[in-house]
Order: structure tokens, then sequence, then C-alpha cells
């Protein structure tokens, strides 16, 4: 079987690293950092052309949704004469299948230790940026107590921290134990800090879906839930831990009754969709900005290309759900994909974009599912051949 080469893995970690600590409120829009982990990703795309004698065959899993959609926006723009192609979610669709499109070459020529250096590499990046917002912006400040967000990208910061719990979680015996309690610690407060809500509902999510499906032992796996639960019951039952968990951090200090201030208007955004919606059933506005990605698709983009946009951002969690039966692919890869899957869709309930982007938070899922899926055309002939 021809092997990938070792630049090409390089160029992948390289890239990776760069994309994720372009999160770092230093490099935020550095044209230099961007410039680096884009020409990382076209190198790639180009050594694998080539590697192919520029045949591209990519299952249709990957880009068919993405070609229908990008069609009919084209096809909307000439007929309502709106400027789909131009709305929010046009590019970082694309952006999620070009990247699915590099994982997938990587896959069919990768084994297990490209995804554990993928692994690494985030948790790694992730721990950088923690490390760096911990101290430029919560070390010495008031931050229990802070009416407002002192980090105003929190939500993309508490995602990459989520997901890199979640590795650290699932890929546990291909890392340093020393490291692995302090690094979900640190990366849980930091989640905490951040007092990003979607997120610590998404964290809560990750904890139950480890202990149901990953963790073995039914007696641990019980002692677990059991131990879960009275610790939701202690903070609703305990008014210290009421004040401090549900006032202080998911109400951020609001106390109010209001459930615009509640939900950041939110509800306000749920409001626009109800009154909106039936008037562009159809067509769609051609983008309209709300903080949900169901919401937001389908009235941007009516009801039928709506519907199939939520359906990629699924994509991912149907694949290794219909492939569970084979045993030959990474196991510990599909919990990965699904567990972040989860996350996301969940996230995606009170964001406009997640799980499609914006770009670094999301990237490493569809890079994944695209790893999996070549993993699935390398295996499926080598099981093959191997009953020939």
């Amino acid at each position: 079987m021809k092997k990938i080469s070792l630049n090409a893995n390089n160029i992948l970690i390289i890239s990776c690293f760069f994309c994720i600590l372009s999160q770092l409120p230093d490099l935020w829009g550095n044209p230099i950092v961007s410039l680096i982990y884009n020409i990382g990703w076209i190198s790639l795309l180009v050594l694998f052309l080539r590697k192919e004698n520029y045949k591209i065959k990519i299952p249709k899993i990957i880009y068919i949704i993405p070609i229908i959609f990008d069609l009919a926006l084209l096809l909307l723009q000439v007929i309502v004469g709106k400027n789909y192609i131009n709305s929010n979610m046009f590019k970082p669709l694309n952006l999620c299948c070009f990247i699915s499109m590099i994982g997938y070459y990587f896959g069919k020529y990768c084994d297990h230790s490209i995804v554990v250096k993928i692994v690494k590499c985030f948790i790694f990046s992730s721990f950088i940026i923690g490390i760096s917002i911990f101290n430029n912006t919560f070390r010495g400040a008031d931050w229990k107590n802070a009416s407002g967000y002192l980090y105003t990208a929190k939500n993309s910061a508490a995602m990459i921290f989520l997901i890199a719990i979640i590795m650290v979680l699932i890929y546990l015996k291909d890392l340093k134990k020393v490291i692995v309690i302090p690094l979900i610690i640190f990366l849980s407060t930091l989640i905490i800090m951040l007092k990003s809500r979607a997120t610590i509902v998404c964290l809560l999510f990750v904890i139950l879906y480890i202990i149901i499906f990953y963790v073995k032992k039914p007696m641990l796996k019980i002692i677990l839930i059991t131990i879960f639960i009275s610790l939701i019951v202690f903070v609703f039952l305990n008014n210290n831990a009421y004040d401090f968990f549900i006032n202080k951090i998911i109400l951020n200090n609001r106390g109010s009754d209001d459930l615009t201030v509640i939900t950041s208007g939110r509800d306000e955004h749920f409001d626009k969709f109800i009154e909106m919606f039936p008037k562009y059933f159809l067509f769609g506005t051609s983008g309209t900005y709300l903080e949900s990605f169901p919401l937001a698709s389908l009235l941007s983009y009516g009801f039928f290309i709506g519907l199939l946009l939520i359906i990629y951002t699924f994509v991912p969690m149907i694949c290794v759900l219909r492939e569970m039966k084979y045993d030959f692919t990474d196991k510990m890869l599909k919990h990965l994909i699904l567990a972040i899957n989860i996350v996301m869709i969940i996230n995606g309930l009170f964001e406009e974009l997640t799980p499609l982007g914006p770009g670094v938070k999301c990237f490493v899922m569809w890079l994944l599912f695209g790893i999996y899926v070549g993993n699935l055309k390398r295996e499926s002939k080598v099981d093959t051949s191997g009953k020939n």
C-alpha cells in the first residue's frame, strides 16, 4: 500500500497548530499566521492530488450536499435576485467540505498514529491558548462577580477547550497520565470562568457520554452516574453551590426575571424566526443572522435547502453510527467524532454557524470525519482482500 509522506504529516500538524493558535488574542486576524495554515491546507491537497495522478475520487458523502447547496444558491441568486452567495454559511460549509477532503486522503494513506498526533497537537495548542487567556484576562480579576463577559470570544475559546477535554478523556492511554487530571481540571475551570453557558451544558453531556458509552465496567459506570446525578442535585439543594453555579455562572450575576436578559436576546431571535419564516418558507431571506444554526439555516435559505444544510451537520454522526458494525475501524476515533458532533449540534442550537464554523473551533471535527471516511475506504479494501 502507498504510504503517506513524512512531509505531509508534518504539514498537517503545523497547519493544525497555527490554525488553533490563531485564536490567541494577540494573533487575531494576523495575516502571517493565516497565510501559514492556508498554504499548509492547499499544499496538502496538491500533494494528495499528485499522489492520485490528479484524479479526484472522493466518497459522495463528503461533497454531495455541499455541491447541491452551492448549485441551489446559485440558482436562487439568479431567480430571486438576492445575494445568497455572500450569506454567512456559504463559505464555512465549503471550508468544512475542503477540510474533510484533506482528511479523507490522510485516512486513506495513514494509520492510527496520525490521529494521535492531531489529538496531541490540538490539546497542546488549546493549553497554550488557555494559559494566555488566564494570564491576560482572568488572573487578578473578579470574574465571579462580573456582570459582563471578560473575554469577548468566550464561545469559540470554550468550545476549543471542551474538544480538548473530549480528546483527553477518549485518548487517555496515548497521553502521559501525570498531566491528564490537572489538564482536565484547568480546561474545565476555564470553561466555567468564561461563563459560556452553551459549552457548560455540552460539558455535562460529554461527561454523561463518556460514562455511558466509553466506560466498560458496569459497576464503575453505576458509581460514576450516581456521583454525576448527586453533584447536579447538590448544586440545586445547596445555597452556596446554587448561588455560584446558577446565579454567578449561568445567569452571569444578572439576577433578572427578564427572559431576554437571561437568554442574551436569543428569545427575540426565536420570535423573529416565528414571525418571518412563514413569509420566506420556500426561498429564504438570502441570509439572516439568528443565534441558532437550525433557525438561521431555515430562515436564510428556505425549508428545503435549509434542511439540507442541517442534515449535513449530522453526516459525521450518521456515517459513524452506520459503520458501527465494522470492527476494523478505529473505535476511539468513532467515539471522538460522535462526541464532538453531538456537542457541536447542541452548541449550534445557541449559535449561528456551529457546527460549520467559525473556522478553528469546528475544523477538527470535519478533519477527523474525513480521516474516518478514508479509513473506511482503506480498511474495507484490506478486509475484502483478506477474505479473498
